[in-house]
């Protein structure tokens, strides 16, 4: 008796989950109704982007579970991510899910990652019978870039030498290329030495002049693996220069708006060349102005 009871109130969340998802499967205005005497809401949504390098995007949302999580008649929760615009208006609906409360309470979400777009995600805690509860929001967040064995070189007279970096403000590419006039439109970051010291320069820079460069923003973060997946408290790019350290982390912002988080991982003189080339990694998010960078 007591298994044909689990068996009935399962069905009964299986059924009324179903029913409920496709009742507002057309409702993508963000204010899905919230039954009075719903259950508590869920609390603190934490996103974590991750990132394939070379393509690829996710988000894990996760939360902190309702107090009436325990209750018999909880259900689990109704996971929806809407794509928002530059304001955080809702455009449509990404993706949804329903997270049985007996699950680990997070739900892993495939991103887009194209200029502009941004997401957020809400979780409602739900009773078996539909009766939901408010929405526990998230921040907002964009899908990110990530490119490992980047390479840039020292500035020199060398035809061989490509001391220009630029990232395709649309698409998150970078690419390496001569620090000369024809790539000025393309190109965000300078490597070349400043006395005895090894620097990145902002193409606008007076150290670094080149026509039309683009006017780019440098910061220290910090160090290693901890520094590339700071993500709180990122301080704000605002120097022309900066003197470049292997395992050093940089946050860049270039003249598009898009910030960059490049992580120095070796300095060193290849073989037959006079002039260093620095190995990087990077990520990036195709987004003016945010920088929600995080592994």
């Amino acid at each position: 008796m007591k298994i044909w009871n689990v068996l009935l109130v399962f069905a009964t969340f299986a059924v009324s989950g179903l029913l409920f998802l496709d009742g507002c499967s057309n409702n993508d205005s963000g204010t899905n109704p919230v039954t009075p005497g719903g259950p508590a809401a869920a609390t603190d949504v934490k996103v974590v982007l991750s990132a394939v390098p070379g393509g690829g995007s996710n988000a894990k949302v996760s939360w902190t579970r309702s107090t009436d999580n325990s209750s018999g008649d909880f259900a689990g929760y109704d996971v929806i991510t809407y794509k928002v615009d530059t304001a955080g208006a809702i455009l449509s609906r990404a993706d949804s899910a329903l997270v049985v409360k007996s699950d680990s309470a997070f739900h892993i979400i495939n991103l887009d990652a194209g200029r502009n777009t941004r997401y957020q995600t809400k979780v409602y805690s739900v009773k078996g019978d539909g009766t939901r509860g408010a929405a526990a929001t998230s921040v907002v967040y964009a899908a990110i870039y990530e490119y490992t064995n980047q390479t840039i070189d020292e500035f020199n007279p060398s035809p061989s030498a490509k001391s220009g970096y630029g990232w395709d403000p649309y698409l998150g590419g970078g690419t390496q290329m001569e620090y000369k006039l024809d790539n000025a439109n393309k190109i965000d970051l300078n490597l070349r030495m400043d006395g005895a010291a090894l620097k990145f320069f902002s193409p606008s820079s007076q150290k670094a002049p080149l026509t039309g460069g683009h006017n780019t923003l440098l910061i220290l973060v910090g160090t290693g693996q901890a520094a590339y997946d700071k993500a709180e408290g990122l301080p704000e790019p605002n120097l022309s220069e900066i003197e470049v350290t292997p395992d050093n982390v940089y946050l860049i912002k270039t003249q598009a708006g898009n910030y960059v988080k490049l992580w120095v991982k070796d300095v060193s003189k290849l073989s037959g060349n006079s002039y260093n080339t620095v190995t990087f990694d990077y990520k990036l998010q195709p987004f003016p102005s945010l920088r929600v960078l995080k592994r």
